[in-house]
């Protein structure tokens, strides 16, 4: 068939998600097709489907070099496709117009994959390469917060390589290596609270909440200790001239 590019594309997920819809609307009840034909169209979502042209159009389109992260594409394709609430049908056909140089030409080999979750298993399968996933490995080991750096820059990071590494990575691995690069002067506090939580109450959330809790009070603590400071000597002198009696 014709290729799908910029506008043909998302016209073409517009005219689907339309069918999609017509076809829904036969199914639900008078009371609640009423309600649906009493909102105008032009206000149904027509910001969010700007937006989604917008998105999808600007999207790189992923050839499956060592440069690119299949994870990375497949995220931003089912990011943009939530716009629109898209069904499995368009994130396929944006998925496989999007694709590019040696990725389309394994496509074309494999056209048989006509459901999206087999095609997203196949695709990160086939491109994420066993180099790229021992580089993110290394950088999750070495990976340690920095002196001036905040909490929140520090999570983000570690966040993203461990997704990168692994999509469903279990929030108790993610915690271990969040801790593992943690600040060693917050280390322990962090254990010592998340240890005091419930099993299921212990997320990476929680973590962070911990963490920056635990990074102010020691802050609080550094500038009341700096504030005594001026005193200290003068106290100290003081005491050293009073004349001891003997």
């Amino acid at each position: 068939g014709p290729e799908l590019e910029g506008n043909l594309l998302t016209k073409t997920s517009e005219r689907i998600v339309k069918k999609i819809t017509l076809e829904a609307l036969t199914n639900i009840t008078g009371h609640s097709r009423r309600y649906m034909q009493a909102i105008p169209n032009s206000t149904q979502d027509s910001a969010m489907m700007v937006c989604y042209r917008e998105s999808l159009s600007n999207l790189e389109k992923f050839h499956g070099g060592e440069e690119q992260k299949i994870l990375n594409f497949i995220n931003n394709i089912e990011r943009i496709g939530k716009m629109i609430s898209a069904p499995d049908e368009i994130l396929l056909c944006m998925c496989t117009a999007k694709l590019d140089g040696e990725a389309k030409r394994w496509y074309e080999d494999n056209m048989s994959l006509t459901h999206w979750e087999n095609l997203k298993s196949s695709l990160l399968e086939r491109f994420t390469t066993s180099d790229s996933s021992s580089k993110i490995f290394e950088q999750l080991k070495e990976r340690k917060q920095k002196l001036d750096e905040t909490i929140t820059s520090y999570y983000d990071a570690v966040i993203k390589l461990c997704r990168e590494y692994d999509s469903t990575m279990s929030q108790k691995m993610m915690i271990s290596w969040l801790q593992n690069g943690i600040k060693d002067s917050l280390k322990t506090h962090i254990k010592r609270q998340m240890k005091l939580l419930p099993e299921s109450a212990r997320t990476t959330q929680a973590f962070l909440k911990i963490a920056k809790d635990e990074q102010d009070l020691q802050e609080e603590n550094s500038t009341e200790q700096e504030s005594t400071q001026p005193y200290l000597p003068f106290i100290t002198n003081t005491i050293s001239k009073t004349p001891q009696k003997r």
